[in-house]
């Protein structure tokens, strides 16, 4: 399994038209066969920062994700130019994180 952290700062006069873009992206990425997990989360003080975790099976879906055309239509051409900052983390469970044998 492997996760996405997304971390978004929106132009504040851009918010609610991300949002709206966003509720489209996450129907269609939660029908992805590799996608495990799609959610949004924005911060009740600042409206204008948003954060997206994703889960994926591994990392033939993530970069399926990243090459589907909801992908491409609505976060590259429509969300990215309403952003400030965009900064976007993977990563994989670490080795320690696993459950032991007994």
């Amino acid at each position: 399994m492997m996760i996405i952290v997304a971390r978004w700062t929106v132009k504040i006069e851009s918010v609610a038209r991300v949002l709206d873009l966003m509720e489209e992206m996450i129907a269609a990425t939660r029908k992805e066969s590799g996608n495990l997990r799609y959610d949004l989360f924005q911060n009740p003080s600042s409206p204008q920062m948003i954060l997206i975790y994703e889960e994926y099976k591994d990392a033939e879906a993530i970069e399926a994700h990243r090459m589907s055309e909801h992908f491409q239509n609505i976060v590259v051409k429509q969300i990215l130019p309403h952003l400030e900052e965009r900064s976007v983390q993977v990563f994989t469970a670490a080795a320690s994180s696993s459950p032991l044998s007994s």
